[in-house]
């Protein structure tokens, strides 16, 4: 059990070194401690040496997009004309979630209700 992250992230790579092809995992338990397991026994680990041997990737990326943020992708794309590739670089995200929010399959938008005369 750890109090501090990085040790217990330096234990779990040390682990990994020593037992070759074996991945570890960090979990943190309900009293705040960090405990390092075997990663293909912890649910939803927090931290694990197989992210660390590839890099860090976001699994969702769009929880990285704030609400805030879609109307101004709507008018980069839209109304700018900048693709969907380059408004995904600008907001580090994957161009098929620029796609998503712009064809409202994700973030959905209410229908405009207003009555034009």
């Amino acid at each position: 059990m750890f109090a501090d992250i990085n040790e217990a992230k330096a234990h779990a790579r040390a682990m990994r070194a020593s037992h070759e092809g074996r991945h570890y995992g960090l979990r943190q338990r309900k009293n705040g401690a960090i405990s390092v397991d075997k990663a293909h026994r912890i649910f939803r680990p927090m931290w694990t040496t197989e992210a660390d041997s590839r890099g860090e990737k976001k699994r969702h990326d769009w929880t990285v997009i704030e609400p805030d943020d879609v109307p101004l992708i709507l008018e980069l794309v839209n109304t700018e004309g900048i693709s969907r590739a380059s408004v995904a670089r600008k907001f580090d995200v994957s161009a098929s979630l620029v796609e998503s929010i712009v064809k409202n399959r994700r973030w959905k938008r209410p229908v405009n209700t207003e009555v034009r005369i």
